[in-house]
């Protein structure tokens, strides 16, 4: 237990590393229905790009993927969630590699209902900022261009749609990811933190309402994510 707590330290730092190791014990003990889930929350300036701009290949084509074909390719998510994205306004580009579907990035202008705990997320300010979430990339490209290039795409639709930030939440416990929008320029503007048991959830936020008690899937908190130039 000493070795995995200096580990834990080690890796995500004293207070997530802490969190992260109660949230393990909480689930295991529990079969999954209790838990822990941090984020980071960051922003970061949209490139003023556009896809001319970016640089092609013969072999990976970057494209919008429309309901329709998504529901014809192979997903590493519940084809369930991916609708409900498109419901949502949620759009995607993928990531094509001779025809082989390799890779996504999901983004939407507007509020993001998170998928993995109760929380709404609304990037500002309205009609500037976009939130993207959940990139993908399968595991034999992902020492390669497949994610720049996805990155650059999702920089150019995004700057065509009028968006100068685009917001994105990044798990605590996932220090490659940090370090990844870190040379991205991404710029924090703060957390959230999540104790689920079951259908109770009690969220901690780093701004309004700070504090959030829900009981059933109904009721989340609601949090503003703000653009650095706009505080």
């Amino acid at each position: 237990m000493i070795s995995k707590l200096r580990d834990a330290f080690r890796t995500f730092g004293p207070f997530d590393g802490t969190l992260f190791l109660i949230g393990r014990l909480l689930a295991a003990a529990t079969g999954g229905r209790c838990r822990i889930q941090r984020y980071v929350l960051v922003a970061q300036p949209v490139a003023s790009v556009t896809l001319a701009g970016v640089a092609r290949s013969a072999s990976l084509e970057i494209r919008p993927v429309e309901i329709d074909e998504a529901r014809t390719l192979a997903w590493d998510r519940p084809m369930e969630v991916i609708e409900r994205r498109y419901r949502d306004g949620a759009f995607c580009l993928g990531a094509f590699m001779k025809g082989r579907f390799v890779g996504f990035q999901w983004a939407m202008v507007g509020p993001y209902e998170e998928d993995d705990v109760r929380s709404l997320f609304v990037p500002m300010p309205a009609g500037e900022a976009a939130w993207d979430f959940d990139i993908w990339v399968a595991p034999e490209y992902r020492v390669g261009r497949v994610f720049a290039r996805l990155w650059e795409a999702m920089n150019a639709n995004l700057h065509g749609r009028g968006v100068n930030w685009t917001m994105s939440r990044i798990s605590a416990f996932a220090p490659d990811s940090l370090r990844s929008h870190a040379r991205l320029e991404a710029a924090r503007v703060g957390w959230s933190c999540y104790f689920i048991a079951g259908p109770l959830q009690l969220s901690l936020l780093s701004q309004a309402p700070f504090v959030h008690l829900c009981t059933s899937a109904e009721r989340r908190p609601v949090l503003q994510v703000r653009a650095p130039t706009s505080f």
